[in-house]
């Protein structure tokens, strides 16, 4: 029996490892290159005023997850997604300018669920394409390439989009033919030249 206890002790113990080792994790550092203070943060921080790091930010190592950088309080304002791996300097709408974070899950929304940050603050796909300006009209969500999008789903055109991860390269045809733009992270309410072209196709790049 005292074998058997210890065997548990032992399963347990290594699953509790696990799960830490499993656990979201960020760095961040006060000068680029990985400079000056840090700090790493396991959990969401709606506002990082006290922590000395309150609009300091200008580089990052994200070792596990994916977090959400924003230049507001409560994940408002400007916002870029940081993968895994080294960031040796913040992008320059967030350089000295971060106020809070949050680790998000990139999960697909179902059909004719509400969308919104507010009703799924922490879920998000890494493009959504919509139908009208400002963000309005039929959403389209994108995880991966696709070298051929549904015209049933696209031929509206495209007026308005949000990069959340990643570098976009979106195009008119089939293919990455036709008409194509390239869109780095953040959100464009209009697309200039671009607005109701449809979409032929779609991928990250870079």
């Amino acid at each position: 029996m005292r074998r058997m206890n210890i065997v548990a002790s032992a399963v347990g113990g290594a699953l509790l490892l696990a799960a830490g080792l499993a656990s979201a994790q960020i760095t961040i550092y006060k000068q680029p290159n990985f400079g000056g203070g840090d700090k790493t943060f396991h959990e969401s921080m709606t506002d990082l005023k006290g922590t000395g790091f309150y609009d300091q930010a200008s580089s990052a190592v994200v070792k596990s997850g994916r977090w959400e950088l924003c230049s507001q309080p409560a994940f408002k304002g400007d916002c870029m997604v940081l993968g895994p791996g080294e960031h040796a300097r913040l992008d320059a709408k967030l350089f000295h300018r971060v106020e809070s974070i949050r680790e998000v899950q990139a999960a697909p929304i179902a059909r004719g669920e509400p969308y919104g940050r507010d009703a799924y603050p922490n879920r998000y796909s890494a493009l959504e394409v919509y139908t009208a300006p400002r963000f309005q009209g039929r959403p389209l969500r994108f995880d991966r390439d696709d070298s051929y999008v549904d015209r049933r789903r696209a031929d509206e055109g495209i007026a308005s989009l949000v990069v959340n991860e990643g570098t976009w390269q979106v195009c008119s045809d089939a293919d990455y033919r036709g008409r194509c733009r390239t869109f780095e992270p953040g959100r464009y309410p209009r697309m200039g030249r671009f607005e109701n072209t449809p979409i032929g196709s779609l991928r990250r790049i870079g």
